[in-house]
């Protein structure tokens, strides 16, 4: 899906992409994101933890998405999924005082306990230096997973 904003002030035209998760975009509701605009409004957090002088303006999803989950057994013999890590690369747009920013990357949403929504945790990485099979390696995921089960966000 393509989201278009235009400002007449200035003639500038916003643009976001999410066209790479139009096949899975259920899977997105699994950590929590049943709207685009949820899953931008977590992102635009990550870089005003970062930046506080940054003003986000758009995302173009790139590559990807990469993901991995862990299932339990239900009641029912069904698996309900537990654990899950979405990994793609985007272009974040945005302006730092008067100079536009762009700036290319690699993002990894990671979840924990998705069976207990009440008690379900996530978390997100943002790898400027990094391609997607790098950060979709089963060990590094593994680690980021283990590290929002136990509160440790260093990684």
């Amino acid at each position: 899906m393509t989201q278009a904003l235009f400002s007449i002030s200035e003639i500038h035209i916003v643009i976001d992409d999410f066209t790479i998760f139009d096949e899975s975009k259920h899977m997105l509701s699994f950590i929590g994101y049943d709207t685009y605009d949820s899953f931008k409004s977590d992102i635009n957090d990550v870089l005003l933890e970062q930046l506080p002088e940054f003003k986000f303006e758009n995302i173009i999803c790139m590559e990807g998405p990469e993901y991995m989950t862990t299932a339990i057994k239900g009641e029912d013999d069904s698996h309900i999924v537990s654990k899950m890590s979405v990994v793609f690369k985007a272009k974040i747009v945005g302006m730092l005082g008067q100079e536009e920013i762009h700036s290319e990357g690699i993002w990894n949403f990671v979840g924990v306990k998705l069976n207990d929504p009440e008690n379900m945790e996530c978390a997100i990485h943002y790898d400027v230096d990094s391609t997607i099979e790098e950060i979709a390696d089963q060990a590094n995921i593994t680690v980021r997973l283990y590290n929002v089960e136990s509160n440790d966000q260093t990684n």
